[in-house]
């Protein structure tokens, strides 16, 4: 990975700034390849990354293209130093700390601080580098499930698939699930993000799994649902979500607005008579974080580019019932997309034989 040429891709963000300051980890490991805690500086010739002593030989071995400085208080010595005295504008992001962080600046580091949207959206184009290590963060996540489909049967605890595939995936080489895993049964499913319990699965149970894998740094994200036997009304649902995700994926290519992918598949789940069962955007962006720009959502007007890996998951969710909900990650290529999920998502492969 080219570190350098992304820093001067901040460079080139900067218009009458001079310097930004980041805090958030996500973007310090995307630019230094760090990934402890610490806060980077980048000016137009310099570009150093403070960090505390409990990181300070972690970043000394592994920050690329910085000067890694040691400090006890970066909010207090950062004001102190010689090359923030010779800058005039720093920008920052407020979504990057905290009101009481800022409040607690010393006046002579926040007098300089000015607020800027410059940066966003700096990790929405992947490189091929980083599109490799999504790949094999997906291929972790689907091996680990095509191994735990062979214990889903009647009896089976939502606990037990959870703790099994997080097991399955830290033994393929995942740095850790890519988060709160989900694993819901039966009427359960209809919540969108809740978490496993010790309910045990029983025949005609819809089985929803949210999962991912991190592979250095990188995240992969998936949703399968399965039924357990009969279920005519869980067949229905099923067959409605996947019609939906399949009209919104083929729709995927550069120059579409993301608002655009959502109000595709919106309108399936509408035709049906099921609209007010789902209730969130059709996706996210992922990459170094689980959810990232860019939003894929109904009044998002952002274009596609090449290079952009985001979700597509509609759902509906029934109280009472059941949800399901089919995810998918989609990569955009110069001519259209690629489907970088391969795990099986036809009906029959929903089924699970009791």
């Amino acid at each position: 990975m080219d570190f350098a040429t992304r820093i001067n891709k901040v460079r080139e963000r900067l218009g009458r700034l001079s310097g930004f300051l980041f805090f958030r980890q996500p973007n310090i490991r995307y630019l230094t390849n760090f990934s402890g805690a610490g806060t980077l500086l980048i000016t137009r010739k310099e570009a150093i990354l403070f960090v505390g002593f409990l990181y300070y030989e972690e970043a000394y071995r592994t920050a690329v293209g910085v000067e890694v400085v040691k400090v006890k208080d970066v909010l207090k010595e950062l004001p102190k130093s010689k090359i923030f005295n010779q800058l005039r504008k720093v920008g920052y992001d407020p979504h990057e700390i905290s009101y009481a962080t800022y409040l607690g600046m010393p006046d002579a580091l926040r007098n300089k601080l000015y607020i800027s949207h410059k940066m966003r959206g700096l990790r929405e184009v992947k490189e091929p580098d980083e599109i490799t290590l999504i790949r094999n963060a997906q291929t972790i996540a689907e091996t680990s499930l095509s191994k735990l489909k062979q214990m889903i049967r009647p009896g089976v605890t939502e606990r037990d698939l959870r703790i099994q595939l997080e097991y399955d995936m830290l033994q393929l080489g995942s740095d850790k699930p890519a988060f709160d895993l989900i694993v819901l049964s039966g009427a359960r499913s209809s919540l969108p993000h809740g978490l496993p319990q010790d309910r045990k699965l029983q025949p005609g149970d819809i089985l929803l799994i949210d999962m991912g894998a991190v592979y250095k740094g990188y995240h992969s994200d998936m949703t399968r649902t399965f039924i357990l036997g009969e279920n005519k009304q869980a067949l229905k649902l099923y067959e409605i979500v996947l019609h939906a995700q399949q009209s919104a994926i083929q729709a995927v290519k550069p120059g579409i607005e993301l608002g655009q992918l959502d109000r595709i598949a919106r309108q399936v789940i509408k035709a049906a008579g099921y609209d007010k069962y789902f209730g969130h955007s059709l996706g996210h962006g992922i990459g170094l974080e689980i959810h990232e720009s860019p939003r894929v959502a109904r009044r998002v007007r952002t274009k596609t580019q090449p290079g952009m890996v985001f979700t597509i998951e509609p759902g509906i969710y029934i109280p009472d019932v059941g949800g399901v909900r089919i995810e998918d990650m989609i990569l955009v290529t110069p001519t259209g997309y690629e489907n970088l999920t391969k795990f099986p998502k036809s009906l029959d492969s929903a089924i699970i034989p009791v």
